[in-house]
């Protein structure tokens, strides 16, 4: 019993992790990627979205240098992108 409790704290983190990322994907699919300075902010929010979402899933805690560095990646692969486009 007290590992299901123990777990549960963590699936209710994943399940709001993955709320997350289906609502910005549909809103960036349906409008967000026609705007430019949204399009390069989503990316990166997405991806960190979905890396908080790997730790929750696998039960391993996330620092905030991986997370401060991983937005700093993704925003710039983001800006590339868009520069690129």
């Amino acid at each position: 019993m007290s590992a299901v409790h123990c777990r549960a704290p963590v699936v209710e983190i994943l399940l709001r992790c993955w709320r997350c990322i289906l609502l910005l994907t549909t809103s960036y699919s349906w409008r967000v990627k026609q705007i430019a300075l949204l399009d390069v902010f989503s990316w990166p929010e997405l991806y960190t979205m979905r890396l908080i979402a790997g730790h929750a899933a696998t039960g391993i805690e996330h620092s905030f240098w991986l997370l401060a560095f991983s937005m700093f990646i993704f925003l710039s692969l983001a800006l590339v992108k868009r520069f690129t486009n």
